[in-house]
Parts: C-alpha cells; structure tokens; sequence
C-alpha cells in the first residue's frame, strides 16, 4: 500500500498519480482536489489497465468509478434543517469549508437550492472556514463584528467547534446551527443545549469512507467487475446519518456506526457489507457491475 498526500495542490496531486501510475499498482483511490482537473490522469491511468475509484468527493471522468455520499443532498439538508427551525425568516452566515473543491461546490449548491424555499431567509455572507477549526473561529469572530444579529448558521466539519468557540470567546451565545458528527463538537453542543434554547443538526460525512472505497477497489478487483474505459462512471452514493441536538439530548440514526471512540462518529464497510449494499445482483447482462 502506497499512500501520498497532496494537500490541496491539484498540479501536485496529478504528479504524484503519475508517479503511481509508473510505479504499476493495480488499484488507484483518489480523494480529489478538482472536479475536472484529474480527468486526464485518470484516463491515463486507465489506459494502462489500473482500477481507479474515486472516493469522498466527485469528479467528472466517466474513467473512474465513484464512491461519495451525495454533497448535494448533503448540503440540502443543512439547508432545509435550518430554514424550518427558523420558521422561515431570519439571517444567515454560510461557512462554507475550502474554495473551488468539489464537495464544497456541491454542498453549497444544494445549501443555496433549499433556502430559495424560504425568501425570508437572507445569506448575509459566504465566508470561507476551510474545514479547519481555527480558521472558522477566526472568521466567525470577525463577522461578528460585522453582523449585529445572526440567526442562524451553516457550518459543517471541524468549522463548527470552531464556531462555538467564536461565540463562547465574545460572552455572546450562537444561534441555532448546523455541523458534522464530530465528538468534540458534539460534546459542546450537548452541554450549550442543556443551558438553554440552542439546538443543532449535524450530519456524516465519514472518514471511514476511504476504508470503504478501498474494499469497493478489492470486491472489483477480485470479482473481476472492471468497468472499460470510456464507459460512464459507476456512481455509488454513500449513506448520510443525521443527528439532532435539542435539549441536552442527542437523536442519532447510526445503524452502521463504529469507531466511536475516534475523532469523528465513523462507519465503513466491509466487503461483504459492499457487495450486499451496492450490488445485491452481481453482475450485469453486459459484464459490468450491478446496479
């Protein structure tokens, strides 16, 4: 097992594919930095017969087979859960995590989508947290000062500890609000709801799908389900569990939840998991994977 890690530099992400490529592995898992700026190394990759599975955010290549949950969905639902909380009406901050990736992209598409259901809801600002605790608390502190009343925010990832601190270090307490399943901030959230009328609604998006994106890679592999180049990308979307914070108390759905014990409620599959989930059917009548 080769492991790289470009940070969020495409043009670096595409050397060291390259440098995969030339190192003749079999099976290629990408979490991607561009939407359409791997296309062309993952053709190459193709093209010499490697396996590539692209995991936790899209891209556009019809040469990969994808594993994501769906971000826009993702970001829907934020939406949704924060526009009926609040009747409807009021003023929102959108922290939004990393600029121009994928699956930022697609959550704030389906965020913008379902608050055009509520006209009264107005976006004050985009600000961008990316994913990072420290950077969203140094952003929210700033808006702060620009907005005198927020009613509500959209945040995600570690953005949304980052959030509460903001709040927690200005004596000032948030407004409803949206996050991911991170214990740290789950755990914050729980006691500021048990003081008073703060609620939240997170939802996963889980480390463990790289874990899952790897065993999709083996079932293939070893089921020989390899789809020819050129064809259109197999599309596989990963559950979304929800939770609610209301009241000192925590509503969850996790009925595949494990490693809680770790940073964030994770979950994975196994391969046996895979093959029941995503292709009850086997194969197909042309060959490829089921559907």
């Amino acid at each position: 097992v080769i492991i790289k890690n470009a940070g969020e530099d495409v043009n670096n992400q595409i050397l060291q594919i390259k440098h995969l490529i030339a190192n003749r592995v079999d099976l290629l898992l990408i979490d991607p930095n561009s939407r359409d700026g791997l296309n062309e190394v993952i053709r190459e990759a193709r093209g010499k017969g490697i396996l590539v599975v692209v995991f936790d955010q899209n891209v556009s290549s019809t040469d990969a087979v994808q594993l994501t949950v769906n971000q826009k969905e993702w970001g829907a639902k934020l939406g949704t859960w924060l526009g009926d909380t609040l009747d409807g009406k009021g003023n929102v901050l959108l922290m939004s995590g990393v600029r121009n990736q994928p699956c930022n992209n697609e959550r704030v598409e389906g965020i913008r989508e379902s608050l055009a259901n509520y006209p009264a809801i107005n976006i004050l600002e985009e600000v961008f947290g990316n994913w990072d605790q420290a950077t969203a608390k140094k952003q929210m502190t700033e808006a702060l000062y620009r907005h005198p009343r927020i009613d509500g925010i959209l945040s995600q990832d570690g953005m949304a500890l980052g959030v509460l601190q903001a709040y927690e270090a200005a004596d000032r307490r948030p407004p409803v609000m949206t996050g991911e399943t991170m214990n740290a901030f789950l755990d914050k959230s729980i006691a500021m709801s048990v003081q008073g009328d703060f609620q939240t609604y997170a939802l996963t998006n889980p480390p463990g799908i790289g874990a899952s994106a790897l065993g999709l890679g083996l079932l293939l592999l070893t089921r020989d389900w390899i789809p020819d180049t050129g064809e259109s990308a197999i599309q596989l979307y990963y559950p979304v569990r929800e939770m609610h914070i209301h009241e000192g108390k925590a509503v969850m759905d996790f009925p595949m939840a494990r490693g809680l014990g770790t940073q964030y409620l994770d979950e994975w599959m196994s391969m046996s998991e895979i093959e029941a989930h995503f292709f009850p059917f086997g194969r197909d009548e042309t060959g490829g994977a089921g559907t």
